[in-house]
Parts: structure tokens; C-alpha cells; sequence
């Protein structure tokens, strides 16, 4: 999308670049890019999973690290400002939940 918005329209300045994603996505593209580092740590706690028991612990600390967060608690409220849960109640709910059904396939 970032490369269609670029090559696209009059302005080729960064900002022009933004304002066009923003018009497409219906949000900013720093919003776009916590989006989808939030989703990699939620879509990494079930690959990572060694099994499929529902008491597994993921290392939130580790997770948080890998994906490029400042420590856990960023990635806490990240989770919690995007879903309204934090990552351990929404681990629950993506095993028990039925509208969570989104990522169970793709994990």
C-alpha cells in the first residue's frame, strides 16, 4: 500500500504519502505499523506454543523484545489498547472465545 501511495496522486513527498493511507486505511500509517507488530506477538504466542494445553505461560518478556517493543509492559498496553484485554486474557479468550475465531486459523 505504502508503494501504491507513493506513485500515486500529485505530491510524492512523504507526508502526501501518509495523508493518502491514511485516506485508504482509515488510519495513520503509525497506527498501520503498531497494528501489525502487535498482531506478530499475539500470532507468535500460538505458533511459539509447544503444545496445545491451555495452561502454556508464554514468555511476554521475550515476546516483547523480539517484536520490537520498548520491554513488556509496552506490550501490555499496546495489547490492551488495541483488543481491551491484555495479552494473557487475550490468549484465553482467542482458545475460548468464538470471536476470536480469526486467529486460530491463522496459527
Amino acid at each position: 500500500m505504502a508503494l501504491r501511495a507513493t506513485t500515486s496522486g500529485v505530491g510524492k513527498s512523504l507526508r502526501q504519502t501518509e495523508r493518502r493511507i491514511k485516506q485508504w486505511a482509515g488510519l495513520p500509517l503509525r497506527d498501520l505499523r503498531r497494528l501489525v507488530r502487535a498482531e506478530e506477538a499475539f500470532l507468535k504466542t500460538r505458533i511459539v506454543r509447544a503444545s496445545d494445553t491451555p495452561d502454556y505461560a508464554p514468555d511476554w518478556a521475550a515476546i516483547a523484545a523480539e517484536d520490537g517493543f520498548a520491554d513488556q509492559s509496552h506490550l501490555c498496553r499496546e495489547t490492551r489498547r488495541i483488543s481491551g484485554l491484555s495479552p494473557a486474557e487475550l490468549k484465553k479468550a482467542v482458545a475460548e472465545d468464538e470471536c476470536f475465531w480469526v486467529y486460530r486459523i491463522w496459527a
